[in-house]
């Protein structure tokens, strides 16, 4: 690595003092945590790769599992006598194994009817009411972040009608451009460019805490996603829009 950190020389005729020596010992361990900083990121990407290629995996045949074990204690309960109290157990834990599992594979129709059997809310309505708590996310997401004002009805419309995704997608790029011509005027006279980066940080940062963020950019994606546009000026523009996308997702 190419060292590019700031260093005070030494004079032939002149000592350092103490101040600039102790610059020096900053530089030099700015210097260290620079290489720190590199070396911890190449670790990093190499777990993610094993885990992609490794871990991952197993997780999903972990949960078929799971489910295949789910179908065995269902019909064990018709096959066998049990008593109230046992069948409750055996009920709490097919439960516990369907939660841990439907987050990594979709349930088949065998799965999800035993589910509903020994759950107080169906498979469906359980998804629904989470799509609907993702959607009011997403729609608070694009509000305080974007500052556009739409409700998550519109957005559920989106996913059936490819021309309400364009209209979506126009008007996103169209408020995108407002937004950001309102915030060059109002440097201009009121706050530094700086101040304003800082504003919109602090307010993502509230509306993200405790928020499913992967839900968030995954939704996006699927509107916003560069190989989904025909029309090459637009696939320009949403591959500028989904590299701040992802940088915000990176960046927690």
């Amino acid at each position: 690595m190419k060292n590019t950190t700031l260093k005070i020389q030494k004079n032939k005729k002149k000592v350092l003092n103490k101040k600039q020596k102790y610059f020096n010992q900053l530089a030099k361990r700015v210097e260290s945590l620079e290489k720190q900083m590199i070396e911890e990121e190449r670790k990093l990407n190499l777990f993610l790769g094993l885990f992609s290629e490794k871990i991952a995996p197993l997780e999903l045949k972990l949960a078929e599992g799971r489910l295949k074990f789910v179908e065995k204690l269902d019909e064990a309960t018709i096959k066998y006598k049990y008593s109230e109290a046992q069948k409750e157990r055996i009920g709490k834990v097919i439960l516990f194994l369907c939660n841990e599992s439907f987050s990594e594979v979709e349930p088949t129709q065998v799965q999800e009817a035993v589910f509903d059997k020994w759950s107080e809310m169906s498979y469906k309505d359980i998804a629904e009411e989470e799509s609907k708590g993702e959607l009011e996310n997403i729609s608070e997401f694009l509000n305080e972040m974007f500052g556009m004002d739409v409700d998550a009805e519109e957005l559920e419309r989106l996913s059936d009608s490819p021309e309400e995704q364009a209209k979506f997608q126009q008007r996103f790029f169209d408020e995108m451009q407002a937004k950001e011509d309102m915030e060059k005027e109002q440097q201009s006279k009121f706050r530094t460019k700086k101040e304003i980066k800082q504003e919109k940080i602090r307010k993502a940062d509230e509306l993200l805490k405790n928020k499913n963020i992967r839900s968030v950019y995954i939704t996006l994606v699927k509107v916003l996603h560069p190989d989904t546009e025909k029309d090459e000026l637009l696939k320009v523009q949403k591959e500028e829009v989904m590299k701040t996308v992802t940088a915000a997702y990176e960046q927690k």
